[in-house]
């Protein structure tokens, strides 16, 4: 326990120092500000910030965990050769990246907008970005880990991003409006589990007239939201996909030969 908490006290640190953080986080305050400034309506402002956190979050998470475990890559080899367990190392750094990334941007969503929103859409938004921190931190260290070269890290990480902002939503609208003669709310539901981003989005919006701002598929999955399955498979789906990236990640890490 004693080296868990000297490594996570350096990784804290280290990181709170990092420019790319303090970039991130004004870029971050700024969205927010921009939205609380120009939206009057609450809802509005609610669905907004909503979806600036789940994708300018998302988009800026796996980029900037992806990037600080390949800037960091040579330290974790040389705390590798000490009397360390892997698990100590690996658990450290991603409960300080976590941390620290949580508490700084929690904080900006408090201060920002805790006086514009009521106190149950400010933790449904605390929780989604909390959410959205795991999963994304996950993926960010499981590309990092498994290649080497840093722009094919980055690389793959912008596909993975348009794959879950772009190419999953456009699959969505596409089969909505060539097929909504048919009953699509499974099929929906089974490609928005490929998509965490959307899950998210429907776990937030769907219970209420916030709907009516995620288009055709939020009305479709509304209907059905009351039996009770779509909401237990979507939020199966949810928690595969927090526990899956860490997962792989951690595995990765265990067997890789630094």
């Amino acid at each position: 326990m004693k080296k868990f908490n000297t490594l996570f006290k350096y990784e804290s640190m280290a990181l709170a120092k990092s420019r790319w953080l303090w970039i991130y986080l004004i870029a971050f305050n700024l969205i927010l500000f921009s939205l609380r400034y120009f939206s009057n309506d609450p809802q509005q402002l609610f669905v907004s910030t909503m979806n600036s956190v789940l994708f300018f979050h998302s988009i800026g998470l796996l980029l900037f965990s992806t990037l600080s475990w390949q800037n960091n890559s040579e330290f974790i080899s040389l705390i590798l050769t000490q009397p360390i367990e892997r698990k100590t190392v690996f658990l450290a750094r991603l409960s300080s990246f976590c941390l620290c990334i949580g508490i700084s941007t929690g904080l900006s969503l408090i201060l920002q907008m805790g006086a514009s929103l009521h106190l149950n859409e400010s933790i449904r938004l605390l929780a989604s970005q909390t959410v959205i921190e795991i999963i994304f931190t996950g993926i960010g260290f499981l590309l990092a880990i498994q290649i080497q070269d840093r722009l094919k890290a980055m690389a793959i990480a912008a596909a993975v991003i348009l794959l879950f902002c772009l190419v999953l939503d456009g699959l969505n609208l596409w089969i909505i409006i060539n097929y909504s003669a048919y009953p699509l709310e499974k099929l929906i539901l089974g490609l928005s589990s490929l998509n965490p981003l959307a899950l998210l989005k429907y776990q937030n919006l769907a219970n209420d007239e916030s709907s009516l701002w995620i288009g055709y598929a939020g009305l479709l999955l509304r209907r059905a939201w009351e039996t009770g399955f779509i909401k237990a498979v979507s939020s199966l789906a949810l928690l595969l996909w927090i526990l899956t990236p860490i997962s792989v990640a951690w595995l990765r890490f265990k067997r890789k030969d630094f």
